[in-house]
């Protein structure tokens, strides 16, 4: 996978999908720290702040899209249970 953190623009093998804000800065914050564990917590204050009233769904939605567009893809994104989110190779 590649990703243009300018255009937000995700490539999977000769798949190009222009993703939305949220989306975006959610993967740019995967691919900069690849297996490094996110809570919800760090999540929620990079994409919404810290003041935001996000709910944890609105997280699963955004991981969702993301996992879906990476699904043919040597990487995914794991859910480490009761903690959050990390980008990993399968």
């Amino acid at each position: 996978i590649k990703y243009d953190v300018k255009n937000y623009l995700l490539y999977v093998g000769d798949k190009e999908y222009k993703i939305p804000l949220k989306e975006a800065m959610l993967m740019e914050m995967f691919i900069r720290k690849p297996r490094q564990v996110f809570t919800r917590e760090q999540i929620i204050d990079r994409i919404w702040g810290l003041e935001a009233d996000i709910l944890e769904s609105n997280i699963e939605i955004y991981v969702h899209h993301l996992r879906k567009r990476l699904e043919d893809t040597n990487v995914k994104i794991e859910t480490v249970r009761g903690v959050g989110y990390m980008l990993k190779e399968k």
